[in-house]
């Protein structure tokens, strides 16, 4: 009958609709076993989301970084002068009411909290595999944990992570230096040029060159290592290859001459903004602003 009602176990057809019959807490029948590989798919999911999350804000910063990097990279041609003419150019992109927010500390933020969370999630999966190695036990993720904290397999440089945690500190830094402490000061930054960081790299070396210095190389290394990898993953499909033993291994050469290639461009690139930090340092002889930059820097790690 069309529109009678239709009771099959633990189901319901209803004018030729199937519902569940699903009473309250029904999942507490459920073995443990179960609902532990409802969780691991879950989580294996939530990390794949993770993964395309901090791509996605890795190639939007990645826009900034490397405008930002080339105006420092053109003091080595044409001194600080050259930089703060760039430096007016790029802020119209980088610092606008609307595009700041997406693409510098909005980036960063995803960039980083995805990162994190991600973290915890390889830490428990690394947990649970040295778990059943130690109880001798085979699980079947195991393999899935192994590639998830390869960086040669996904394309990316040994301390990739690494150089991920050590900019951290290092970025927040130099926001505060160029940003947050200038808004406060001055009420808006954007009348600053080069001679802030000048300032700091003739008064306060030592800490300047360290701060800015290690700034520079570990972003050049982070971008340069994870680059492709996250404009892979954000615009393009995953693709099944081939998993034969000679693909595989013809994977793992390419891979390591593709390594030599990128460390290659990192060192080269280090020089050239380290080079054109020193640069600015030494040949920004004019700072009319030197005093409220003195109380600028003094209050770095201050609350205030």
């Amino acid at each position: 009958m069309t529109n009678a009602l239709e009771v099959l176990g633990p189901t319901v057809v209803y004018k030729h609709r199937l519902f569940i019959l699903c009473p309250p807490f029904a999942f507490l029948s459920f073995s443990p076993l179960f609902l532990f590989s409802i969780f691991k798919m879950a989580l294996y999911k939530t990390y794949g989301i993770l993964t395309t999350i901090q791509s996605a804000s890795a190639v939007a910063f990645s826009s900034f970084a490397v405008i930002h990097g080339t105006q420092i990279a053109l003091a080595n041609v044409g001194g600080p002068d050259m930089t703060n003419r760039w430096l007016l150019l790029g802020r119209p992109f980088y610092q606008d009411e609307h595009t700041e927010g997406l693409i510098v500390t909005g980036a960063v933020t995803v960039h980083v909290v995805s990162g994190l969370a991600k973290a915890v999630i390889r830490e428990y999966w690394n947990g649970q595999r040295k778990k059943h190695v130690k109880n001798n036990k085979d699980e079947g993720d195991d393999d899935t944990t192994v590639s998830v904290n390869n960086n040669a397999n996904n394309g990316l440089l040994t301390y990739h992570n690494a150089t991920g945690y050590f900019l951290i500190p290092l970025v927040w830094i130099h926001y505060r230096l160029v940003r947050e402490l200038p808004v406060k000061v001055f009420g808006d930054s954007a009348m600053l040029d080069v001679g802030i960081v000048a300032w700091g790299l003739q008064n306060w070396p030592i800490f300047s060159y360290t701060v800015h210095g290690a700034l520079v190389g570990a972003t050049a290394y982070h971008i340069i290592s994870g680059g492709a990898t996250a404009y892979r993953r954000t615009f393009t499909k995953k693709r099944k290859g081939n998993s034969s033993s000679s693909t595989k291994s013809n994977n793992v050469t390419t891979t390591k001459k593709y390594s030599n290639k990128k460390t290659i461009v990192v060192a080269t690139t280090s020089i050239v903004l380290i080079s054109g930090l020193i640069i600015i340092g030494r040949c920004t002889k004019k700072i009319p602003l030197r005093n409220e930059y003195a109380s600028i820097y003094s209050l770095i790690f201050s609350s205030k």
